[in-house]
């Protein structure tokens, strides 16, 4: 009976550590039409409310798509998107590894790849043309992103992967 309590105290610790490590970042690719956006921000000085503001802005950016992460050593996941209205694809990577950017308070490190293309690949990180960055990735890693601005038919595009590094707080109960 002694085994059993320890082997189930020992399960509840590992469930419990488990539960607690973060398993996934969120991403998002996103689009903007640089033009409407001009008009946005003219617009958003003048708006009486924060509603308003943000009805305005959906206007003009796209979701391409959003995304959960694989966090583990050597690990990358990868998202292809078609670009609306084009013959263009993004792919976005993101890649976790513990090799290529040790700070003084970490080994852990991140990179986001973005590559926009007539065709997909399979990982962003290795394309043609990629829009890199890399980051030291711990616990006060807030917000990443990678964009680029490309044309089509004549109009100019924000493309961007952002990617969410912390669980969003949740609103404390103001009773």
């Amino acid at each position: 009976m002694h085994k059993f309590k320890k082997a189930t105290l020992l399960l509840m610790m590992i469930l419990t550590v488990m539960v607690s490590v973060k398993a996934s970042d969120t991403c998002h690719v996103y689009m903007i039409d640089v033009e409407k956006a001009d008009k946005f921000s003219d617009a958003a000085m003048s708006s009486k409310s924060e509603h308003e503001a943000e009805k305005l802005l959906s206007k003009y950016v796209t979701i391409l798509g959003e995304f959960k992460t694989v966090i583990a050593e050597e690990e990358t996941t990868t998202k292809v998107y078609k670009i609306p209205n084009s013959k263009l694809f993004v792919t976005a990577s993101v890649f976790y590894t513990d090799e290529m950017m040790a700070s003084v308070d970490t080994v852990e490190s991140m990179s986001l790849g973005l590559a926009v293309a007539r065709k997909s690949y399979e990982s962003a990180l290795f394309a043609p043309n990629v829009i890199q960055t890399d980051v030291t990735y711990n616990d006060f890693t807030d917000v990443v992103r990678v964009k680029t601005f490309i044309s089509i038919n004549k109009k100019r595009f924000l493309i961007g992967l952002q990617c969410d590094c912390k669980e969003p707080k949740k609103e404390e109960d103001s009773n």
